[in-house]
């Protein structure tokens, strides 16, 4: 409790930080990264040493970093070696906007990578951010997958042309429901023509036309809304993603079918519906309406 012993306990709280940037820094480190915080202190003695240290790290921000640099994740400083540095070209602060960020660069075939997407309006950021999602998925699936097919509509009006085709093989009224789904197929190529400002008429005749004449992979350009090879274009889709969307479209059309009959089947006459017994009447009453000089929930007082 005396003046003295505070001072040497201050003292004895220096010189252990003083060694703990001493051991970082023997390890050959000049960059940390720590998940929680760091001692004042200890910032100060490792400012001295020429080591960066960066704290309030997030815990999966940490765990990229350690993926992207491939350094290894020590629990406390004792246990420190040089086998657990990573490498990294280039570690800096910059300030974009009112934020100060930290940028880990030219790191050696990283594990991880992230991706700065800005805007003048965060709308327009979740958006960018939205579509970079989507390619990314979209190109992972065709390293994974290794099968694509032609965009821009090529695949619909190609499948449409067959559906057609064998509608006509069929008797009876299901040769209607190919024709439909046929159709719903064709519109993908419609609103891609619609979203790009060209006649949907004149696209969807023109790529009708070149299937007609074998060019399966023809598709619309929405670049100038002239038919083309989308393979030879370089406009291709993964052939699972086709799978997912025409699946799911699939089952939510017959999810609404099921729907459709069961609302219809209830259509039936007053006279044909099952009769409530007076009781139950009086229960659905009194539960709806409440007793009588009560103040239900729903009206006036009964």
């Amino acid at each position: 409790n005396s003046p003295k012993a505070i001072k040497d306990f201050l003292d004895e709280e220096t010189e252990i930080l003083r060694r703990m940037s001493e051991k970082i820094k023997s390890t050959g480190a000049n960059v940390v990264f720590r998940q929680k915080s760091i001692d004042d202190k200890l910032l100060y003695f490792l400012g001295r040493a020429g080591v960066m240290a960066v704290r309030g790290v997030h815990k999966k921000d940490f765990e990229m970093l350690a993926k992207a640099t491939h350094a290894k994740i020590a629990v406390n400083i004792e246990e420190l070696t040089p086998e657990h540095l990573g490498y990294a070209g280039l570690v800096e602060e910059r300030d974009i906007g009112a934020e100060t960020w930290v940028f880990v660069e030219k790191c050696n075939n990283p594990g991880s990578v992230s991706i700065l997407i800005r805007g003048s309006m965060y709308k327009w950021a979740e958006e960018i951010k939205n579509r970079v999602k989507d390619a990314i998925t979209n190109l992972s699936l065709v390293i994974e997958e290794r099968k694509v097919v032609a965009g821009g509509g090529a695949l619909e009006v190609e499948a449409a042309k067959e559906l057609r085709k064998y509608s006509l093989s069929l008797k009876t009224k299901e040769q209607l429901a190919v024709q439909a789904f046929a159709d719903a197929l064709e519109s993908i190529p419609r609103t891609l023509a619609a979203n790009s400002g060209f006649d949907v008429l004149d696209v969807i005749s023109n790529i009708r036309a070149a299937h007609d004449k074998g060019i399966t992979t023809a598709g619309i350009d929405v670049k100038d809304g002239k038919v083309k090879n989308m393979l030879e274009a370089g406009v291709v889709d993964p052939l699972k993603v086709k799978e997912i969307v025409w699946k799911a479209a699939a089952e939510v059309v017959c999810s609404i079918i099921r729907i459709d009959e069961i609302v219809w089947a209830a259509k039936r006459p007053w006279s044909e519906r099952p009769k409530l017994s007076e009781r139950s009447v009086e229960w659905a009453r009194e539960g709806m309406i409440g007793q009588p000089g009560s103040y239900p929930t729903y009206g006036e007082p009964y």
